[in-house]
């Protein structure tokens, strides 16, 4: 499968780190990152909250609308930041409603967690079956 459009879920309180990761997938993936003005763009695109939501915008709709209609990846940094983080949970079990939606052999959007760091906290059980990972694998994902 061609992956095009991701999405990145994280805690506001990694922003910096997750930043660099992000620029990484721009870079590797020859991405984009969707604007505030919803645009997306020819190639692979990104959305990546405060850049693709605009500032006066009710942010929950604009994300479910992302996650429903777009999303084929949904990249979760998982830290212990993000543990704690409400936003990050209702995220990505929005994301494992959209997948259960959908059905089938491959369910989208595909999840890739991505661990900040080596003594990550234990996923929540919904996401358990999951291979948290570093940073370096998920970019092989062609392997």
């Amino acid at each position: 499968y061609n992956f095009k459009n991701y999405f990145i879920s994280y805690s506001d309180k990694d922003r910096n780190t997750v930043l660099n990761y992000v620029e990484g997938i721009c870079i590797g993936a020859n991405a984009h990152i969707v604007s505030s003005d919803g645009a997306i763009h020819n190639g692979d695109n990104i959305f990546f909250d405060k850049a693709s939501i605009p500032r006066s915008a009710d942010w929950w709709p604009i994300v479910c609308q992302y996650i429903d209609e777009k999303a084929d990846v949904f990249v979760l940094f998982w830290s212990d930041n993000a543990e704690k983080s409400d936003a990050v949970t209702k995220e990505y079990k929005r994301a494992l409603e959209k997948r259960a939606k959908n059905g089938g052999d491959f369910p989208l959007p595909e999840i890739y967690p991505v661990a900040l760091s080596r003594d990550f906290p234990p996923p929540p059980p919904e996401l358990a079956q999951y291979n948290f990972t570093d940073w370096l694998t998920f970019m092989r994902k062609g392997d």
